[in-house]
């Protein structure tokens, strides 16, 4: 069994360390908070809703160099999705294929990408 002064310099200890992250984790929140809101201001990027990017991965459109006739299928086949005619697997498809990419995109990914269009007027 512990003596006592050994149980009271332990929950000094916790105490005092408690109490120095207390006292520092003001200051890095302040830091951290600062440092983004820096960011976003010089970046000129922007997401797929129009707001400052700041970190995150590049979409497959920054991969893309969009040709005239890749502008006008997307633009036929997001129509089409629009008006009901196909479902958002097929868009997946078409979306991929007009792309010319290896892998189909998923469902997400279209519905991303469709948003990323329209919102960045790349069409």
């Amino acid at each position: 069994m512990p003596s006592r002064t050994t149980r009271q310099s332990n929950k000094m200890l916790k105490c005092m360390m408690l109490l120095w992250a207390e006292f520092f984790k003001d200051p890095i929140v302040y830091q951290l908070q600062n440092g983004i809101r820096d960011a976003m201001e010089s970046t000129t990027e922007r997401t797929q809703d129009g707001k400052p990017k700041v970190t995150g991965r590049r979409t497959i459109l920054h991969d893309i160099k969009l040709t005239v006739r890749m502008k006008v299928a997307l633009k036929k086949v997001l129509k089409s999705y629009d008006q009901s005619k196909i479902g958002v697997r097929t868009l997946a498809k078409e979306m991929s294929s007009i792309l010319k990419l290896e892998h189909t995109i998923g469902i997400d990914t279209a519905k991303r990408m469709k948003k990323e269009l329209s919102t960045k007027r790349l069409l």
